[in-house]
């Protein structure tokens, strides 16, 4: 009972993932059931970005471990703020990834700012 009331508490970024999914012809190649559950879901692109949808974590096939752990590590962000994550996580997220894209940050900028800092420490990642 308890999953599926999580599953519908996150459900706006499930929507999504599975539009994404659907899109990027991505495939679930792994599933990590650690503090939390997750899906890895590869999509084929040269891209070095994932994203983090609740259980569902989108990363490109040559994803490094660092991603990885990465958006695992928002999965306690997707678990707390439920339908909010998307804007209160997703949207900083996405500035934060276009300010670097734009030059205007590093990835080192980026990585220090929250919410990426606190998925960071939530995914044991050491960069």
């Amino acid at each position: 009972m308890k999953k599926i009331l999580l599953y519908i508490w996150q459900l706006p970024q499930h929507i999504v993932a599975l539009i994404a999914i659907k899109i990027t012809k991505a495939y679930k190649t792994e599933v990590r059931n650690g503090t939390w559950y997750a899906e890895y879901w590869c999509y084929d692109c040269e891209s070095s970005l994932g994203g983090s949808y609740g259980q569902y974590l989108l990363v490109p096939c040559k994803a490094t471990q660092i991603l990885k752990d990465h958006e695992y590590g928002h999965c306690p962000q997707s678990m707390w703020w439920g339908p909010f994550y998307l804007p209160i996580v997703g949207l900083p997220s996405v500035v934060l990834n276009w300010m670097v894209s734009k030059g205007k940050l590093t990835n080192a900028e980026r990585n220090a700012k929250w919410p990426e800092n606190q998925a960071d420490r939530f995914g044991k990642v050491v960069r």
